[in-house]
């Protein structure tokens, strides 16, 4: 049986997995594990959203469920957690999904401020010189470090590196 939610088709609960009794014993011995965990955890949330993943592990989904709808309202969104991929098209689910976003919303202050015209940099270090205005974006796929104004204005700054990790502006100069 399926239904429709916001033009999104959604599937009923699948089946819970049927574990062996080694198997059984064993999970059990890992839930207990975790909710041991539980009791004396400084950050609860953290342990009862692992609660639900243990679960889902083991695709007892109606188990994870519960323990996820503990964790709904404080910023666990489970959306691109993979352990919970049997789950996605589930109205459960989807309604958990919900519930976590609009109690969390996205905060941005921030704009952009300009990108890097050169599309496919792959920048692994950047560094800002704050005398300047510049920033320093190092590419170790190119082997180049490219400079660019607070304007957005980019240059090559040096070329044919090779690796170019960790840099920083320090002493007037671009440490590599």
């Amino acid at each position: 049986m399926t239904a429709l939610i916001a033009g999104l088709f959604l599937v009923q609960l699948p089946a819970s997995a049927t574990l062996s009794d080694s198997d059984w014993k064993d999970f059990r011995a890992e839930v207990a594990r975790v909710e041991q965990l539980l009791r004396t955890a400084s950050d609860k949330h953290s342990v009862t959203y692992q609660l639900a993943r243990t679960w889902a592990s083991a695709k007892q989904w109606p188990e994870a469920l519960d323990w996820l709808r503990k964790v709904e309202q404080v910023g666990f969104d489970p959306s691109r957690d993979s352990v919970f991929g049997d789950l996605r098209n589930s109205k459960e689910f989807v309604e958990i999904e919900a519930a976590a976003r609009r109690a969390t919303p996205p905060v941005t202050h921030s704009r952009k401020a300009f990108q890097v015209p050169e599309g496919d940099l792959v920048p692994e270090s950047m560094a800002y010189d704050p005398q300047r205005r510049q920033f320093y974006f190092g590419s170790m796929r190119k082997g180049k470090v490219v400079r660019c104004s607070s304007t957005g204005a980019c240059t090559d700054f040096a070329t044919g590196l090779g690796t170019v990790l960790g840099m920083k502006v320090a002493r007037d100069r671009l440490w590599s």
